[in-house]
């Protein structure tokens, strides 16, 4: 075989593989030149990761055989979607069905749905997830029918979900309604006869506690901690996993949660050009309000943020002067992770650094901080909160944001978070 270097391709799956080192090249850094061969890694319509192998050493030739390679992939995924039928369609035939769906693939205009990517892929990985359970009990997924699922089956799901990764109850209840969509979709829109194997699953209880707060002097002790108490967490599981939590952005993030009000996927995604101005340079903060518009699938009114006091020298400091109505990132400009990490990274970092600094199992969580931003709305503005946030009703504000002790309590009206 020809010793000679192959040329390197700057096509997006294409590798050069070592058979010798077991790796692609440019991990390995090897001069096996005679080992090496041509590798194409690409996934098919239905997320399946497929490979090829080249013998030729040409790397125009190889590209051609790309072409081709992906026409016989697009090939394949028309047989196997007219070879599938609702008599004879099995889990692993459903789940491929629900991913184009979820994916908008082969789906009528009128039908064509707004899903984010990150939301598709949960869905998508939980029922994968439950076919793994159940081959792991003995039932295959590729030969048991759709209509097959029985309550046994779903037993062995529930009791995977409680006993083996014992999550809390909000998230249990959130992979069996994820779950209960699946064969809701299986039933009405592949229109297979069957009844929803999820609907008689019961609901865990979730502890209602207090719309916790926190406390000036508390947010002010956790800031002052990052950066002094240590940053790595050990995870639990086999591995026993060790993770750092901090992140030169947690402290910025963490302020603009908190004087904003705004929720994660808020203030994670807030550009300098959401700022608007008025004549005399006051200047309010006007964003999509995306939780409610994905929920009902409908344009609704922007959310409103005040720029008071407090937020107006945090802007300050993070650049306003400078960055002024361009299109970069308020938190994390020159970032180079996507908006849903850095949402996770904060809320993990805020969890970490909470317990290490007040050294207690009593967690408050980042969401406390939009609690404490509407709770403190409402000492200053009353039932005109609702200019101002992203409810609709005062109930669920009650409900949900406001801690009625801290309104009660004597306050300054002439300062917002003074």
């Amino acid at each position: 075989m020809e010793n000679k270097k192959l040329k390197t391709p700057n096509y997006t799956g294409l590798n050069i593989y070592c058979y010798e080192c077991m790796l692609n090249v440019k991990k390995s850094m090897c001069n096996h030149y005679s080992k090496h061969i041509y590798k194409y890694r690409t996934k098919d319509n239905f997320g399946k990761a497929r490979f090829k192998n080249f013998t030729s050493k040409d790397l125009d030739a190889v590209l051609q055989e790309i072409i081709c390679f992906k026409k016989e992939i697009e090939k394949e995924t028309i047989q196997v979607k007219e070879a599938i039928k609702p008599t004879n369609m099995t889990l692993r035939d459903a789940l491929v069905c629900y991913g184009k769906w979820l994916n908008n693939i082969d789906v009528p205009d009128f039908l064509i749905r707004k899903i984010g990517k990150d939301h598709a892929k949960d869905l998508v990985d939980t029922v994968v997830k439950f076919l793994k359970v159940l081959n792991e009990n003995g039932v295959n997924p590729s030969r048991t029918l759709v209509t097959n699922v029985n309550l046994t089956m779903v037993g062995y799901y529930c009791d995977w979900l409680k006993y083996t990764k014992e999550y809390e109850p909000v998230t249990y209840n959130g992979k069996v309604i994820k779950m209960r969509a699946f064969f809701k979709h299986v039933i009405e829109v592949l229109e297979i006869k069957m009844n929803n194997p999820f609907k008689l699953v019961p609901a865990k209880q979730v502890p209602k506690g207090e719309n916790v707060i926190i406390e000036r002097e508390e947010f002010a002790k956790l800031i002052d901690g990052i950066g002094k108490v240590t940053p790595y967490q050990q995870l639990g599981g086999k591995n026993k996993e060790v993770k750092t939590r901090y992140k030169p952005y947690l402290k910025d993030a963490f302020k603009l949660a908190l004087y904003s009000g705004m929720r994660r996927e808020e203030w994670a995604t807030l550009q300098w050009s959401d700022i608007q101005y008025s004549d005399n340079g006051r200047a309010i903060i006007v964003v999509d309000n995306k939780k409610v518009e994905r929920i009902t699938k409908k344009q609704v009114d922007p959310t409103i943020v005040p720029v008071h006091p407090k937020l107006a020298i945090l802007l300050k400091e993070l650049g306003q002067d400078d960055l002024k109505d361009s299109n970069l990132f308020i938190i994390e400009p020159n970032r180079t992770c996507s908006c849903k990490a850095i949402m996770q990274d904060a809320s993990k970092g805020f969890s970490h650094y909470y317990k290490e600094v007040f050294k207690t199992n009593e967690i408050k969580q980042m969401k406390c901080l939009r609690k404490t931003y509407m709770t403190e709305l409402k000492k200053h503005t009353g039932e005109n909160i609702l200019e101002f946030g992203t409810h609709n009703k005062n109930k669920v504000l009650d409900n949900h944001y406001l801690n009625k002790v801290a309104i009660a309590k004597t306050i300054d009206n002439d300062k917002f978070f003074g």
